[in-house]
């Protein structure tokens, strides 16, 4: 299976498991909730996989979720709108510091296209799943419809 096929097979938590986790946290050999976010990661990790412990991961990715917002015309970015556009080439190229991140600890990079302003042509490792081509700005109307805001 790849990467791309694996994204594809997430899942929510399993409330039952993410509680049996809980309470295999407890039982361990340490003060209750000394391990803070990573108690919090393994318990999320239990109830995905359906399993206490949860297994070990044998691939990890760096999932990247892009997309433009229409509050930029009130200058809050000193980039322009093109950039998302090349940073997401960037990403899928390895040529950004989350790659570098990604490979030191065997991660494989995905970007999810989720509201990009412009078209982004097919490749491996992007993921198109746009809502809109952009949001609509903030400080005039809605960013975009609760139907929308769904949808992503």
């Amino acid at each position: 299976m790849d990467v791309l096929e694996a994204a594809r097979e997430i899942v929510g938590c399993d409330a039952q498991f993410l509680k049996d986790s809980q309470a295999y946290q407890l039982q361990l050999t340490k003060p209750a909730l000394a391990l803070g976010d990573l108690e919090d990661i393994a318990n999320k990790m239990a109830a995905i996989q359906k399993k206490v412990p949860p297994a070990n991961l044998s691939r990890a990715a760096l999932t990247i979720f892009a997309g433009d917002h229409g509050v930029l015309a009130e200058g809050v970015s000193p980039w322009p709108q093109e950039v998302t556009a090349q940073m997401v080439g960037n990403f899928l190229e390895g040529g950004a510091a989350a790659n570098v991140i990604a490979r030191k600890v065997g991660a494989h990079v995905l970007v999810v296209d989720v509201g990009v302003a412009s078209k982004l042509d097919a490749q491996v490792g992007l993921i198109d799943r746009k809502v809109g081509f952009g949001t609509k700005n903030l400080c005039v109307t809605s960013a975009m419809s609760y139907s929308d805001a769904h949808a992503s």
